[in-house]
């Protein structure tokens, strides 16, 4: 479960997955949060992935290791702890003594899911993530791995500490055409807090580059 592994795994869905479901291949516009983000700036990264995207979009992460190894810990001892045959309130408040955050736990028990044995399970690899932990808060191998000049952009929370104005630096020196937006009182789960106003960011950026590809190629048909 290395950052390199994961993102090859995303490769291998864009250029074979996605053709076989819609029966071509498509360039996407790449977007991934937090440990999704560091994959996705690793793939936009790699070797030909202008071939592969047409924009980049990371949630509040850069290309950075973090010291939040005893926190997500803790995280995933709780959550593999906590008895699946409650209720889900009592799942809530069994993970309550350790994750205080009310809106870290709602967004956990997302991951929850009702089985056929009339209880509940973790939709997460929990044990692989905590045989990984120290990988996946580490280094992601993004430091030091070239540049992407496609069109970016970075959407932080305002009171996050994930991302921060001294890191623009660091995402521009491999990220050169980004665009940087922040979401006033949101935390690091941007869209779970803020939903409405991270689509309205994401879908406008979308927006802008789907219409200047519409006008080059209008563009291209005139001159033929």
């Amino acid at each position: 479960m290395t950052y390199a592994e994961m993102a090859n795994d995303v490769q291998y869905f864009i250029d074979e997955i996605i053709p076989q479901e819609i029966g071509e291949f498509s360039k996407v516009h790449l977007l991934g949060h937090s440990m999704g983000g560091k994959i996705a700036m690793r793939v936009a990264l790699t070797k030909d992935s202008d071939v592969r995207l047409k924009s980049l979009i990371v949630e509040d992460i850069a290309p950075k290791g973090y010291n939040s190894l005893i926190f997500f810990s803790k995280i995933v001892e709780a959550m593999k702890s906590v008895n699946l045959s409650c209720s889900r309130a009592e799942i809530e408040r069994e993970l309550a003594v350790t994750i205080t955050d009310k809106t870290t736990r709602l967004f956990l028990l997302m991951n929850l899911s009702w089985t056929n044995q009339n209880m509940y399970s973790w939709r997460l690899n929990l044990d692989s993530i905590g045989c990984h932990i120290r990988e996946i808060c580490g280094n992601s191998g993004i430091e030091n791995n070239g540049m992407y000049d496609g069109k970016c952009l970075f959407v932080s929370g305002g009171v996050s500490k994930y991302v921060m104005p001294s890191d623009h630096s660091l995402i521009l020196k491999h990220f050169p055409n980004t665009q940087f937006s922040v979401i006033p009182n949101a935390g690091h789960w941007v869209h779970a807090e803020k939903p409405y106003e991270f689509m309205d960011i994401v879908a406008k950026f979308i927006r802008s580059i789907e219409e200047l590809e519409g006008k080059e190629r209008s563009e291209k048909c005139k001159d033929i």
